[in-house]
């Protein structure tokens, strides 16, 4: 009997599971060209001949630049109504697939901070090797279309006109509304829209970096002006040592070129092209890896409307690693018309009679009458806690896991117990 059966009888277990988990993803089939989105051609003509600016001066001058072109160009902008056509490719893992067509309508305020936006699938394709390699309708395409989102004064609307109200919304008693609809009040910063998806604010479509909004994002080019130009030398030096900045004359337009490097210059992190011809606004961003290849690829095609304001007619977000792209594209647009502010309150959602308006700030539960107005229902608490679904705890891969751990376990007490029976029967011949 060997001496270290335990251990090699659980080793033996932790490739099982390791195989087991890794199996489809090692067994499966290539998938064929054509079908992730290849990398946007880049917009920035070949042959320009970059110049690198190394005085201090003259880099905070270019940052001035294009925050003073391009923040006043966004300024212009009161209120906003436009139609985008979307297409939206994702691979977030090896399969599935999904290929997304739908259209993003919204309408914004700027004034008082207000967004009315609504999203509708036209369809959801999924590309699964397993049905003859081929594009098939995804049943998620009913589940993604017609949601809706109102932001107005720091807080959310938000209305899933698709789904009726689930059993999780049974804190308020006594009322029936398996088959209604319903409107939730939250707080505006419960919202965290993701780089990669067909859910975001079109206030983005003006920035690089997602995760924060306008005024911020372009306030970093007037803070490094000021840093370049500022007394606190250490910091200064940081900057400039980050930064390179090339600058482009070509005929009659202006091309800035800003690449933001790691400390020690080991390898880029970042580079933004601008151009004079759309006031400054980026046309391309790129983001790189540690490895210095391509992570994510912003880009930007600008159109000139109401004579003075430049709009993005198509914006691409590329995402390298994963093969992922959603693509906008304007189908129309208004700017600078007035809208009613009742769009931008529970009236800019079709909603019809008994529909229900679960206000979070205030606890208060609200119902719509015929006549469109909303009538306070009754309070209501926290949703409860959801129950485990032990059907989908005990899938057929975590049984089939700890029955074969049962099993190993099992096999090693039992050659356990007799090699300890035969080591006692040994002592004992010998003690006789």
């Amino acid at each position: 009997m060997r001496k270290y059966w335990f251990v090699e009888s659980n080793l033996l277990f932790w490739i099982c599971l390791f195989l087991l988990i890794t199996s489809p993803r090692i067994f499966a089939d290539e998938v064929p060209n054509g079908i992730f989105p290849e990398k946007p051609k880049t917009l920035v003509p070949e042959h320009l001949d970059w110049q690198e600016i190394t005085s201090l001066e003259e880099k905070a001058k270019v940052f001035r630049v294009i925050y003073d072109h391009a923040n006043a160009n966004y300024e212009k902008i009161k209120t906003w109504e436009a139609v985008y056509g979307v297409t939206f490719y994702s691979c977030f893992g090896k399969y599935p697939y999904e290929k997304e067509n739908g259209k993003m309508t919204f309408a914004i305020d700027m004034i008082n901070d207000s967004l009315n936006w609504r999203y509708d699938c036209d369809e959801c394709l999924l590309y699964d090797p397993s049905q003859g390699k081929q594009w098939i309708d995804s049943p998620k395409t009913a589940a993604i279309s017609g949601l809706q989102l109102i932001f107005h004064a720091g807080d959310l609307l938000s209305l899933y006109s698709h789904q009726p109200i689930s059993a999780r919304f049974n804190e308020i008693p006594n009322y029936k509304i398996e088959k209604k609809k319903v409107v939730r009040q939250q707080p505006a910063y419960v919202i965290d829209p993701s780089p990669i998806s067909t859910r975001s604010d079109p206030r983005f479509f003006f920035c690089f970096r997602k995760s924060i909004r306008w005024e911020k994002h372009w306030g970093l080019y007037s803070e490094r002006a000021e840093i370049l130009t500022g007394n606190r030398e250490e910091l200064k030096t940081r900057t400039d040592q980050r930064l390179r900045v090339f600058q482009c004359l070509d005929k009659d337009n202006i091309w800035y070129s800003i690449e933001e490097y790691t400390p020690d210059r080991n390898y880029r992190i970042r580079k933004t092209i601008h151009s004079g011809q759309f006031d400054f606004n980026a046309i391309e961003h790129s983001e790189f890896s540690p490895n210095k290849a391509l992570s994510i690829q912003l880009q930007w095609h600008w159109e000139k409307q109401n004579n003075d304001i430049f709009l993005p007619r198509k914006y691409n977000f590329y995402l390298a690693n994963l093969n992922s792209l959603v693509s906008y594209e304007q189908l129309d647009s208004k700017l600078n018309s007035p809208i009613p502010p009742e769009r931008f309150t529970y009236q800019g959602f079709p909603l019809t009679e008994g529909d229900i308006l679960l206000n979070d700030i205030e606890k208060e539960a609200y119902i719509t009458q015929k006549n469109g107005k909303i009538v306070k229902l009754c309070p209501y608490g926290e949703s409860p806690k959801p129950k485990t679904n032990w059907r989908e705890f005990y899938s057929w891969r975590r049984i089939t896991l700890i029955t074969l751990g049962m099993m190993f376990t099992t096999l090693g007490l039992v050659l356990r117990y007799y090699t300890i029976k035969k080591h006692r029967a040994i002592k004992w011949k010998k003690s006789v």
